[in-house]
């Protein structure tokens, strides 16, 4: 009698368990490393969006001969604003209704960066001087003089990453690292 019993094929219980244990492992770790790279992904792309919003405002400016002045509203590092207004408009951005007079618009187009567009990234500081006004001939900053810096600090919802936006007297706009201890990689240090 031949008490052999040939396998039909499937999995064991045994091989079952041993293949949840190893996706259990590889989970615990990826997991992590998933919510740190799209935190610093989340970082970096609202970093780059304020840049770009400034950059063309200096741009609208220089094209359309006026002056435009852009102002910070900054209650906390999760409820900030930033809105842009012809020279001597004082804007408000957190005015949402386009018929009032202190609602951020140029030429009649909204001219607003919130909070509410980045959940993922916080603003802990700013420069001291809340708003600044480039000048229509070259975009060059009004009034500035070469040691005035106007910044925007942000930082990825965990904290680990920080990214600055500088806007400097000559009208440059960079994105830079301020923190050595919470550096994103291919940016350059401030």
């Amino acid at each position: 009698m031949n008490t052999y019993t040939q396998r039909t094929g499937g999995f064991s219980l045994i091989e079952f368990g041993v293949v949840l244990a190893i996706l259990a492992i590889a989970l615990t770790f990826a997991v992590p490393s998933w919510k740190e790279g799209r935190n610093r992904h989340q970082l970096t792309s609202t970093t780059e969006q304020v840049a770009a919003f400034l950059s063309t405002v200096q741009g609208a400016s220089v094209r359309q001969n006026d002056a435009l002045t852009v102002r910070l509203i900054h209650h906390s590092s999760t409820d900030w604003c930033i809105g842009v207004a012809p020279r001597g408009v004082n804007c408000d951005c957190t005015v949402t209704d386009p018929g009032n007079a202190s609602f951020c618009a140029v030429s009649g187009l909204p001219e607003i960066v919130r909070s509410e567009d980045f959940k993922l990234t916080l603003m802990p500081g700013h420069s001291s001087d809340t708003s600044f006004t480039f000048e229509p001939a070259r975009g060059l900053m009004i009034n500035a003089d070469l040691g005035t810096q106007h910044f925007f600090n942000f930082a990825s919802e965990d904290t680990k990453f920080a990214l600055r936006v500088d806007v400097l007297p000559t009208g440059r706009i960079n994105v830079c690292n301020f923190d050595p201890d919470r550096r994103v990689f291919h940016y350059d240090d401030c």
